[in-house]
């Protein structure tokens, strides 16, 4: 501690060292490992003065590199006048301040960081340390599975803060995405979930305030005040905006001081951070410092951006529902590669058990309350990168200009496991990259007035199935999970599985069955038309049957829609599925 007696005699102790020093009983400083209760001010102390004394999780080799630790911050610029009072000068970063949130997320084991001149880095697995799920009494079905939030996809938090000229408000903006990074390494969401309902207080969170969403992603919609125990008087998350947000205790220790209507406020030295509270709206009001807004959507379903990236890999959803449904338990396998989540329907047990593989290839077991098992598989693409080839039979790949995002369910031939060869193989010559190409986009067959559909092919439908059935759908909310919600654009059912592909507008022609297009006028096919500027997901399912669903009509019918046609998939067993992922940019 010599540097803190030099400092002290000098007389350029920080207010707040002094204060906890006079608190302090002097003792060794311990430099890793568990930490007693009486050097955790010491440790604290240290940070603050010394960046060599924190122990940094190892980081692998990021891209693009990061500077080394000792990379100056440049000087943040100045604050415009906010909310038309007067000047201040900017709340960003001290020239030391990678130290401290360094510090602040050293104590968790599955968290690296690292830092350049403009951004700090986090990056994790997307899970924490704590239980995940339980009592979870509102659930869309989604579990939580490792994320890779690593090297160019990891979590950045700015540097150079300053003061927003108009805060962007987490009520009219930012539900899409995340506004904070918990020191965990879990991501924070706005509390209003993407219906602008508040997530704790319908039920859909666990007992930590999180649970997990489209792309089985873990997140919180609520402050993270667990980890209070210990961070202390450290930060338990930092903001996108680059603000760090505290528990309820001061960085000093002593109790918080009244919160403005951002949820935070002005320190002493005039920088600004905010606070995590039991109450709403939790962290954040509204964003407090200048962050950048995805121009990709519109408000309310903007997000910050940069923001990590997850890519959901099954779709449609399995459904599990119940008005006296809540998850009991999640529990890790044995080869700490999966799950096995519980759950009880008006005290009927129910599971959904799954795994994956290093090649990130997921098997989900679905044992509902009613008796019944389905086995589900998937491939889920890298967040970052273009999916890759998919095997066809024999393994050969599939048709040039096959980029659309294929992710298979396998046969289960009565035995309930699957592997991932079973998968079916679904492409489409219309995809490139996983983008439709501009001449299979908003297309009308003029002589019969009906559109022409996009081409399709398929390979390694299973050979026990008696029926297919094919669905396009697109989601106008990107967060909205409620098939009566979606648009749909292509419904095919009576389909004979020797058939394998419908050629480019030919759906209508076949010796199957069609419902109506997207606006329930005419039985067609709808081709993609998006007239607003952004990038809008499209997905096609082709599902292998044990039989056509009786409940649905033995001829074409405009009665037959999107959540129509899920429900009469329900009432027979699913032998395989797959789903093709692409995008319409404009």
């Amino acid at each position: 501690m010599g540097l803190v007696a030099s400092r002290r005699d000098q007389g350029t102790l920080p207010q707040e060292v002094d204060a906890v020093l006079a608190t302090s009983d002097p003792g060794p400083l311990i430099l890793s490992g568990e930490i007693p209760e009486a050097c955790r001010s010491l440790n604290q102390i240290s940070a603050l003065l010394e960046a060599s004394v924190v122990t940094a999780t190892p980081m692998p080799t990021p891209a693009p590199a990061p500077s080394s630790s000792s990379t100056p911050t440049p000087s943040p610029t100045a604050t415009p006048p906010i909310d038309g009072g007067t000047d201040a000068s900017s709340p960003g970063f001290a020239a030391d301040e990678t130290s401290i949130i360094t510090a602040a997320f050293a104590p968790y084991g599955t968290v690296s960081t690292r830092f350049d001149s403009t951004y700090f880095y986090v990056e994790s697995n997307g899970i924490p340390d704590h239980q995940m799920m339980v009592n979870i009494i509102a659930w869309i079905a989604q579990v939580p599975v490792p994320q890779p939030y690593t090297g160019t996809n990891a979590w950045s938090i700015p540097l150079q803060t300053q003061y927003a000229a108009n805060p962007v408000s987490i009520e009219t903006d930012l539900q899409r995405g995340a506004i904070a990074i918990a020191v965990n390494g879990i991501p924070i969401f706005n509390p209003l979930n993407a219906s602008g309902l508040i997530s704790k207080e319908i039920g859909e969170l666990d007992d930590f305030g999180g649970h997990s969403g489209r792309a089985d992603d873990y997140h919180y919609h609520a402050a993270p005040l667990h980890l209070e125990s210990t961070s202390r008087t450290t930060p338990i998350a930092y903001a996108l905006d680059g603000f760090p947000i505290y528990g309820s205790l001061e960085p000093d220790g002593s109790p918080m001081e009244p919160l403005d209507q951002y949820h935070g406020h002005e320190a002493a030295d005039g920088s600004y951070h905010y606070h995590g509270t039991d109450e709403y709206p939790y962290l954040i009001g509204a964003m407090r410092g200048e962050v950048i807004l995805s121009d990709e959507f519109a408000s309310p379903q903007t997000q910050i951006e940069p923001q990590a990236v997850t890519r959901a890999f099954r779709d449609p959803l399995h459904p599990i529902n119940g008005d006296d449904l809540i998850i009991t338990a999640l529990t890790a396998n044995g080869a700490g590669n999966g799950y096995l989540l519980e759950y009880t329907i008006g005290g009927v047990l129910g599971s959904v058990e799954y795994s994956w593989t290093d090649s990130d290839f997921f098997t989900f077991v679905f044992n509902d309350v009613d008796g019944t098992t389905t086995t589900e598989t998937f491939q889920r693409q890298g967040p970052m990168e273009e999916p890759p080839p998919a095997p066809g039979n024999g393994g050969s790949p599939p048709p040039p200009g096959d980029g659309g995002q294929s992710t298979g369910q396998g046969s289960t031939n009565g035995s309930g496991a699957a592997t991932e060869s079973d998968a079916i193989v679904l492409s489409s010559s219309a995809i490139e990259n996983g983008v439709l190409m501009d001449a299979f986009k908003c297309e009308t067959r003029s002589m019969e007035g009906t559109e022409d559909s996009i081409p399709l092919s398929w390979s390694n439908v299973p050979s026990d199935a008696q029926s297919l059935a094919i669905s396009m759908h697109h989601f106008p909310n990107p967060n909205d999970t409620d098939p009566s919600r979606a648009n749909h654009y292509l419904l095919l059912w009576g389909i004979d599985p020797s058939v394998t592909e419908i050629a480019h507008g030919a759906a209508d022609d076949g010796a199957w069955y069609m419902g109506s297009n997207k606006d329930g006028a005419v039985i067609s096919y709808t081709s993609p038309c998006s007239q607003s500027v952004g990038t809008h997901e499209y997905t096609i399912t082709i599902y292998a049957l044990s039989e056509t669903p009786a409940t649905l009509p033995k001829a074409s019918s405009l009665d037959v829609t999107y959540s129509v046609l899920l429900s009469a998939i329900e009432t027979v067993t699913v032998l395989g599925k797959t789903s093709l992922t692409f995008d319409d940019v404009n």
